[in-house]
């Protein structure tokens, strides 16, 4: 299949990117180190650095090649075996019922199920069975290598291709639990992205045709923020089974932190708009009335300057409040009457101050 013009020129764009972000870390790093040593210093630190960190590379690939083929032998040599492995398996035939964009996003999670699954320390044999011509296999002919070596890719289906009594089939809506993986059974993953679209479609069909159906350990508010496992996950939750995790440890060692709620708690130290206006206003309680300084016994600043308004000034005002009123309709005190009598900041001094008023 002709790759698609528009996928490849993103491709090559996220790369040049990359490739930019590299350059410009590798020329901060380079001024840090001539600042630090000096010029030929620094050139000799750098090429040691590069020799280390060539090195470092060929080991991974190494290890990397040496995982994968561990995991091609283990799953040819399955079959073979006195007490076959678990199998898992990706049931594409409900891909039909995606969009293309669900499509796209089921390549994305079966490219990152692959990889996790030949890098385990413990791997399982993985199969495909569905997969015919049409937009999914579109889809994943974009991806390289594939067909992967090492997963059983067939275009049969369920049935067809593994025994009745050996199949289980993975479905929240399922009423057994499984706690563990058995030997010699196929655990099925209804391959599809349907964001909740399409209610026991995988129950119904397992019903329907008389297979046994299981759902993942996972207990009511545990996922908090999301209820829906992608293919990927759920493979990474078969395989943390397998490897004998249980309960809450299996999940939390595949399920992401932001679909069990804690991505949306908030963070230690930080505080919402709320917390900053109770603060503030608890420090404005707390705070000196103006004109006293703390600490000196309620003395009184006396102010440099004092302003007094003159009669021309008064008399503007006056006019002013009653021209308001008149024009509100509502009676405004007189301006000559006194007004409330402000709290001292002082007490000793109201107290003084009341003494000599009598």
């Amino acid at each position: 299949m002709v790759p698609d013009p528009t996928w490849q020129a993103k491709r090559i764009r996220i790369k040049e990117k990359k490739r930019e972000e590299r350059k410009a870390r590798n020329a901060a790093a380079r001024k840090v180190l001539v600042d630090e040593l000096g010029e030929e210093a620094a050139v000799a630190k750098i090429k040691e650095l590069a020799i280390v960190h060539a090195q470092w590379h060929r080991d991974k690939r190494q290890r990397l090649l040496e995982d994968k083929a561990h995991f091609i032998e283990l799953s040819a040599a399955n079959a073979s075996r006195p007490v076959p492995l678990p199998i898992i398996c990706m049931d594409f035939q409900f891909s039909p019922l995606m969009t293309d964009k669900e499509t796209r996003s089921l390549g994305q999670q079966m490219s990152q199920l692959y990889g996790a699954a030949w890098r385990h320390k413990n791997p399982l044999p993985v199969s495909v069975v569905g997969l015919t011509p049409g937009p999914m296999q579109d889809v994943m002919d974009r991806y390289p290598g594939f067909p992967w070596e090492g997963v059983d890719i067939r275009p049969t289906s369920l049935l067809e291709t593994y025994p009745r009594d050996k199949v289980l089939y993975l479905s929240a809506d399922a009423d057994e639990e499984i706690e563990g993986l058995e030997d010699d059974h196929v655990y099925v993953i209804g391959a599809f992205v349907d964001r909740n679209r399409h209610k026991n479609c995988t129950n119904d069909w397992a019903v329907k045709n008389g297979v046994r159906t299981v759902r993942l350990p996972i207990q009511k508010g545990w996922m908090t923020a999301s209820s829906v496992l992608t293919v990927n996950q759920c493979h990474a939750y078969l395989k943390a089974l397998h490897d004998g995790m249980r309960g809450r440890e299996a999940f939390e060692a595949v399920v992401p932190p932001r679909k069990r709620g804690l991505g949306r708690k908030k963070p230690k130290g930080k505080r919402k708009g709320g917390d900053r206006e109770k603060e503030a206003a608890k420090k404005a309680e707390n705070t000196p009335c103006e004109g006293v300084v703390p600490g000196e016994g309620g003395q009184t600043e006396t102010p440099a300057e004092t302003e007094t308004e003159t009669p021309a000034e008064t008399e503007t005002v006056t006019e002013t409040v009653q021209t308001a009123g008149d024009a509100d309709g509502s009676a405004l005190p007189p301006v000559d009457s006194p007004l409330p009598k402000r709290p001292s900041c002082d007490p000793e001094r109201e107290t003084e101050a009341e003494a000599e008023a009598e």
